[in-house]
């Protein structure tokens, strides 16, 4: 009998279809494979596709549409896919309706944009596959839109937390970390990842971002940043350039550890803010891109345009700089408004106490 010969995909993959179904493969033997493990199962008493959980497709979906990801974006997908089968009903996923993916959209409604923004788009990319597998006969998804909620959760610092990473950053190596990422703009990875003779030019008063730090479980990889607007040139400002000058070396290392791990930095972190906090004699909460968001308002501030704060944030788009400007400036105007509203006030106070007097005399 001859060898059966498969559709090639856009994407490179070859499918095979069996009562409906879709197989896919990098080759045709994987495709083909796929699809007889499947009679096999089916065979010896597999569940029907037809009759499978969200939970029991998605099991298949990842490594399916995502094997080619990272390893940190894999189980952040693993982590993903488990809330959410948890919230959607655990009947067959033909009969899920959009009514439950709307339940599911407000259960994420607390949440940051950016999670659930990746909780709608993995949820509908789960169901179109399902709808090309034959799977559910529609997608619930199509016309539910997730809830909104909180735009953002970091938070700019206020003038005495800067003072304080500012007075204290040489009594401890977490303190010339934060000073990088607060003056600098970069990411946790870039400023893990910078090394302060080899990117930083006094001389040209400019900090070179070529390189970021990616944890991966227990082991960290020296990679090129998230996106190629990542790599850049960052100005050097007065406050970092002094806490750098007569540094070398990577911005952070610790002398009892010979490799940062993600637990080792979280820690150190943890106490770091232990640290300044009795320094302040009060509770000090900051978390590292809160530094990093700092900064973007410094530039806004500071009225820089945002085409020169996306090349500074390295920023892929616009689109995120606009977000953070505009809700400074929402802000400023909150601010103007109840400024303009107390000296209202206070005028007519005092014509108030002019004209008693008047009275009086």
């Amino acid at each position: 009998m001859p060898r059966q010969t498969l559709k090639k995909r856009p994407d490179g993959r070859y499918v095979c279809k069996y009562k409906g179904f879709s197989f896919y493969g990098r080759t045709q033997s994987e495709a083909l494979a796929a699809r007889e493990e499947y009679k096999k199962q089916e065979k010896y008493g597999r569940k029907p596709r037809e009759k499978y959980t969200f939970a029991e497709y998605a099991a298949e979906w990842l490594p399916t549409y995502k094997s080619e990801v990272t390893i940190n974006v894999y189980d952040a997908y693993v982590s993903r896919l488990n809330q959410i089968a948890s919230i959607l009903p655990k009947t067959e996923m033909r009969l899920i309706t959009p009514s439950d993916i709307k339940r599911l959209y407000n259960a994420f409604s607390d949440r940051g944009d950016a999670t659930r923004k990746k909780v709608s788009y993995t949820t509908k990319a789960v169901f179109r596959a399902a709808l090309g597998d034959g799977i559910v006969a529609k997608n619930p998804c199509d016309s539910i839109t997730p809830a909104k909620g909180k735009v953002g959760t970091h938070r700019n610092l206020e003038d005495w937390e800067i003072r304080l990473i500012e007075d204290t950053y040489q009594e401890t190596p977490m303190g010339l970390f934060t000073m990088v990422m607060l003056y600098a703009g970069l990411r946790r990875g870039e400023a893990l990842a910078l090394n302060i003779d080899r990117d930083v030019d006094f001389a040209a008063g400019i900090i070179h971002v070529r390189h970021s730090l990616r944890f991966e479980h227990s082991d960290c990889l020296i990679v090129q940043p998230k996106t190629k607007a990542g790599i850049r040139d960052v100005p050097l400002f007065p406050p970092l350039r002094e806490a750098l000058t007569g540094r070398h070396g990577n911005v952070l290392a610790f002398q009892d550890v010979p490799k940062i791990s993600k637990g080792i930095l979280n820690a150190r972190w943890k106490q770091y803010l232990r640290f300044l906090s009795l320094v302040a004699q009060k509770k000090v909460s900051i978390r590292q891109h809160d530094c990093r968001h700092t900064f973007a308002t410094m530039l806004y501030d500071a009225d820089v345009d945002a085409k020169t704060a996306v090349k500074w944030m390295g920023h892929a788009s616009e689109s995120m700089i606009m977000q953070i400007y505009a809700h400074l400036t929402e802000k400023k105007e909150e601010s103007s408004i109840k400024r303009v509203e107390t000296a209202l006030a206070k005028r007519t106070s005092s014509q108030n106490g002019s004209q008693h007097i008047e009275q009086a005399t």
